[in-house]
This record gives structure tokens, sequence and C-alpha cells, in this order.
């Protein structure tokens, strides 16, 4: 395996957690998609990252809905990437908008 070796929080948590779980690997894939959006100067949405927000949501619910899975690490690991997400964006769209406000 060529992780062998690498202690790094993201291999030894983030990995396995995102290849046991579809909601969080989706939400690490729009997370990941966002990121390359907005460091290449763009500040809509493309449709892959609007694709893996969707299927994460989709995910999302089925498992709040469950009783047992809905306060499961997974479930808290998938909302918290969303929530970053969602506050990249806040972040990204004031800075945007002031930008252009205060020129």
């Amino acid at each position: 395996m060529p992780l062998a070796g690498i202690r790094s929080p993201l291999i030894t948590s983030l990995v396995p957690l995102a290849r046991s779980n579809e909601a969080f690997l989706h939400c690490l894939l729009c997370l990941a998609a966002s990121q390359y959006t907005l460091a290449n100067g763009v500040t809509t949405p493309r449709a892959w990252e609007i694709y893996h927000r969707g299927e994460a949501f989709k995910l999302l619910m089925a498992a709040l809905s469950d009783p047992k899975r809905a306060t499961s690490d997974e479930v808290i690991a998938s909302i918290l990437v969303l929530g970053a997400h969602d506050v990249s964006h806040l972040v990204n769209s004031v800075n945007h908008a002031s930008a252009h406000l205060f020129m």
C-alpha cells in the first residue's frame, strides 16, 4: 500500500471513513470540488460540486431518519464537512461582494 507509514490524521482517519461511508465520501468530494473551483477563480458552483452535494444530502437524510445511525461518527463528520463547505462559500461570497462594494 503506497500510504503505509504515513501517520497524517487525513490518512489515518478521514480516508478510512470515506472508504467506509458513502455520504462522507460525497461530502469530501463536494468540498474538494468547491476548493478546486474557488482556487481557479470561479465563484459559482460547478456541476460536479452540485452533484456530490446532492448525493451527500440524499444519503445524510436517509441516515438521519434512522435513529441508530443518526448520531454516528460518520453522520456527524459528514455534517461538519458540509458546514465547512458552506462557510467557505459564505466567506468567499462576502469577500467577493466586498471587493466590488468597497472599490
